[in-house]
């Protein structure tokens, strides 16, 4: 009997040893990292419970009243959690970081400890576990694990020493995108006995924040950047600093201008190179739109023409009274172009004078008008417009006593025969008469006003 408790007391002793050597695990030890493969990667490291007495004081858990902590003798070390020597039934342990900014991802690494008579996986199913922890960041669950009787044996804490099962321990790690200012890191216990037989506990919390290029305000991955600084501008997933710009900073890139931000690039110090299209020189390191012109775009300035009215060629706005430029042969006055003395607008969609003598020539039976601004053509009184383009006029069918009309009616008349005169009616209507009265219209095919003579066929 001596002799078997001897040769397992030496079992048990090299199984801890064994133990050891296939985990990995020594006092406090963590996973480690691959390095990465950006220089200029700032990667800041933040370390939490590699003294759990100390550290347990920055976590919350639920439920409230319990101890925080428990001693593994293997490790020489304590964890947060673990035996609690209560009859509740799991646990959460939190604890909310600030981390610098700004940064695409974390990679983060724990020891965790299985201790008591866990059971395992449900192989179909494993939040049915039995026995298993959670980890969420930011609420979000990122390790689900109940495979801890593939961990390793034999007993480890030295806390169970039953025939079916025994205290286990490994380091976890995993790697997840990450952009926020804080990170929550939760641990949930979901062991299905109370406390004081089995449980989950941990230490040795490594969270290493793995920052975008010193050149990003923000970004999407380790090479490219999302948003720069607003002074820099986005190239190939870079921050850099336009042509004219010189660099004030590298993380992130901060921008300043050599010249004016008007200018298309400097030439140095207060100096531009050129203007923007639309855009001249108001000084030597400024640039302002051309007359006429308006503002598109603030660096560099460019600018477009504005949309004048028809009589200006230059123009502040779109009215008539907003003229800076006029036509030839035109004034400005008071913001607007009209034509000079002794001149005519020949047309004013483009506004064009033209000299009184150079002034439209009308079609026969037109007269030259003048409509405001605007000289033209129209249909004498007696005549109607046959034909606007090319202007064509025709005489108007009268009653025989009219040589001129309005229309077919005798109290129509706009001109008389000779030896007649126009009557004004008090309708408003005119009419032709025989002067002197006595002489009357002769009803034959040569109509007679006294002695004149009109044919039928030269009347109409």
């Amino acid at each position: 009997i001596r002799m078997d408790r001897f040769v397992r007391a030496i079992l048990i002793l090299v199984c801890v040893c064994w133990g050891n050597e296939v985990l990995g695990i020594e006092p406090n030890s963590v996973f480690k990292f691959e390095p990465y493969p950006k220089q200029d990667r700032v990667l800041t490291v933040i370390k939490d419970l590699f003294d759990p007495m100390a550290d347990q004081a920055h976590w919350s858990m639920t439920p409230t009243g319990l101890r925080k902590t428990f001693y593994c003798d293997a490790t020489h070390s304590h964890m947060l959690g673990g035996m609690q020597y209560s009859n509740h039934i799991g646990a959460k342990y939190w604890r909310t970081y600030q981390l610098p900014t700004p940064h695409y991802a974390v990679k983060i690494s724990l020891q965790v400890f299985a201790l008591g008579s866990t059971d395992g996986c449900n192989n179909e199913n494993k939040y049915l576990g039995p026995d298993y922890f959670r980890i969420f960041i930011d609420n979000k669950e990122v390790v689900t694990d109940c495979s801890m009787h593939s961990w390793g044996f034999p007993p480890f804490c030295r806390y169970t020493t039953s025939s079916w099962g025994g205290d286990m321990a490994k380091n976890f790690y995993f790697e997840i995108p990450h952009t926020a200012p804080t990170l929550t890191f939760q641990f949930v216990d979901n062991s299905n006995q109370p406390l004081s037989d089995e449980a989950f506990g941990f230490n040795s919390l490594v969270i290493e924040v793995i920052s975008c290029s010193k050149s990003c305000a923000t970004c999407s991955s380790a090479d490219a950047c999302a948003t720069c600084h607003p002074s820099a501008s986005l190239q190939n997933g870079q921050c850099v600093c336009k042509f004219g710009q010189k660099e004030e900073s590298q993380s992130p890139t901060i921008c300043s201008a050599l010249c004016h931000p008007s200018c298309n690039g400097c030439r140095g110090q207060n100096a531009c190179q050129a203007c923007g299209k639309g855009a001249r020189p108001a000084s030597p390191n400024l640039c302002e739109c051309n007359p006429g012109y308006k503002k598109v775009n603030d660096s560099p300035l460019e600018c477009e023409p504005i949309k004048c009215h028809p009589s200006c060629i230059v123009c502040s706005g779109p009215g008539a009274d907003n003229c800076l430029e006029c036509p030839r042969n035109a004034e400005l006055k008071s913001g607007k172009c009209t034509c000079k003395a002794g001149f005519f607008a020949k047309q004013t969609n483009p506004l064009t004078c033209v000299k009184k003598q150079e002034a439209l020539k009308c079609p026969e039976n037109a007269r030259l008008v003048q409509r405001g601004a605007e000289s033209t053509c129209e249909c004498k009184p007696g005549y109607f417009e046959e034909s606007k383009t090319p202007l064509k006029c025709k005489k108007i069918p009268c009653h025989y006593s009219c040589k001129l009309c309005t229309g077919p009616q005798e109290s129509r008349c706009l001109e008389c025969w000779d030896n007649a005169e126009l009557t004004k009616l008090e309708d408003g209507g005119r009419t032709c008469e025989c002067n002197p009265p006595n002489i009357l219209w002769q009803t034959t095919p040569d109509y007679v006003c006294g002695t004149t003579f009109v044919k039928y066929d030269e009347v109409n």
